[in-house]
């Protein structure tokens, strides 16, 4: 016998915590608010998107999720931590937290076999989605009342912070929905003043300025006069974020620093072959941005930091 609807989000929200997701919200599928696919549109078009030009396809389903399933009803938001404590001396500033371990995209998607199990179950049907489909992570996010879209663009789950992946579960079983989350950064700027590349403008986003935009997807010679303080990404507008003051650390090894990437110096980067860089960053985010484009981050770092020792 199914389960009613309302005893099936109970157990799948059970099931969620379990495996260590920090928050299971849901929220109704349906067409995203105008004003928020507007918005989108203006930003793409304004070129704030820098070179992802991948955030321009398939504007249909980012404004309804539906299609991606056939008689989708609820999408799921999951978020697990990434965050985990970093012993003095190791690369934690080299590069960003969230790059330490496994590629999450393959830790999260394997993590919720359990959850995508139980829906079958229960006789629905369901799409994984992990940063992997055209559909606004946040925005759902929002919706499912686990967090607020931050002033860094990052979502922040109140008290918890952002150090947090997001991982959709878009499903053909019709359960209850949670209340959105109406709050916000109120007067904070912290992020916006400390961000390196004032890329933070009035709480938006600009892609061309941002750090991690740069040393991840940016292809090609870097900007003139940029001083980069890490080989890949960028953690500042989390650091100083106040909500980030005692975020949960992750129950997953699989997000632990890898002792190969806390022994890498610019040096031993520039030196480094492609078959040195497929063993490394074999399953690892890093591999976005191509050996080139870390080696070319890595000069840049290198030359800073020879500059900062002469003045």
């Amino acid at each position: 016998m199914k389960c009613s609807r309302y005893q099936c989000k109970e157990n799948i929200q059970k099931i969620a915590h379990t495996i260590g997701f920090y928050a299971c919200g849901m929220t109704h599928a349906r067409e995203v608010e105008q004003n928020v696919t507007e918005y989108f549109s203006k930003w793409t078009d304004s070129g704030k998107n820098a070179n992802m030009e991948y955030l321009n396809k398939y504007p249909e389903i980012r404004k309804d999720p539906r299609l991606l399933i056939e008689g989708a009803k609820t999408v799921i938001v999951l978020a697990m931590s990434y965050y985990h404590e970093v012993k003095e001396g190791e690369n934690l500033s080299k590069f960003a937290l969230y790059a330490h371990g496994d590629d999450y995209h393959e830790v999260l998607r394997e993590k919720v076999r359990p959850i995508t199990e139980y829906i079958s179950q229960e006789g629905g049907e369901c799409r994984i989605c992990v940063d992997s489909a055209p559909i606004l992570e946040k925005y759902w996010a929002v919706q499912s009342g686990i967090g607020y879209i931050g002033k860094n663009s990052l979502l922040i789950i109140p008290d918890a912070g952002s150090y947090f992946f997001l991982c959709e579960i878009i499903t053909t079983l019709d359960l209850p929905a949670d209340e959105p989350l109406k709050t916000d950064c109120g007067d904070c700027i912290k992020c916006i003043t400390c961000c390196p590349g004032k890329a933070i403008e009035n709480g938006h986003l600009d892609a061309r300025k941002c750090r991690s935009y740069l040393t991840i997807e940016h292809r090609g010679d870097l900007p003139e006069n940029l001083h980069l303080s890490s080989v890949y990404g960028c953690d500042i507008c989390q650091k100083v974020c106040p909500q980030n003051a005692h975020p949960p650390v992750t129950p997953m090894s699989e997000f632990l620093l890898r002792k190969e990437i806390s022994s890498l110096t610019p040096e031993k980067i520039e030196k480094m072959s492609q078959d040195e860089f497929s063993a490394i960053f074999r399953h690892s985010p890093v591999k976005r941005a191509k050996l080139a484009g870390l080696k070319r981050n890595a000069a840049n770092l290198k030359r800073n930091e020879k500059q900062s020792d002469r003045e």
